[in-house]
């Protein structure tokens, strides 16, 4: 069964290797990545997966509960980042 934390060593991947886009091992979907969207330069407001804007132009009329919903993706992608950075040292933290 792939996680969520599989589908964000796969975006890291891509994005390491410069990809604009990858596909989503749960859907077989293309999922843009981070870079993609740096490379655009703004939040479409679409609640982009990979946005590194922080959802800022995503409004409630878009996606209900939106304050909510960017809560729990910041706590998701911090608990990410604690475990993807104990697996790059070797789970010595």
């Amino acid at each position: 069964m792939t996680t969520q934390l599989d589908v964000e060593r796969v975006h890291r991947a891509a994005v390491a290797a410069g990809e604009r886009m990858y596909v989503d091992p749960r859907s077989g979907f293309r999922v843009m990545t981070e870079l993609h969207h740096r490379r655009r330069g703004f939040c479409c407001g679409s609640a982009c997966r990979h946005c590194p804007y922080d959802w800022q132009n995503v409004d409630g009329e878009r996606f209900a509960e939106v304050d909510a919903a960017r809560e729990r993706r910041r706590e998701q992608r911090a608990a990410w980042q604690a475990e993807l950075d104990s697996e790059a040292d070797g789970g010595a933290s």
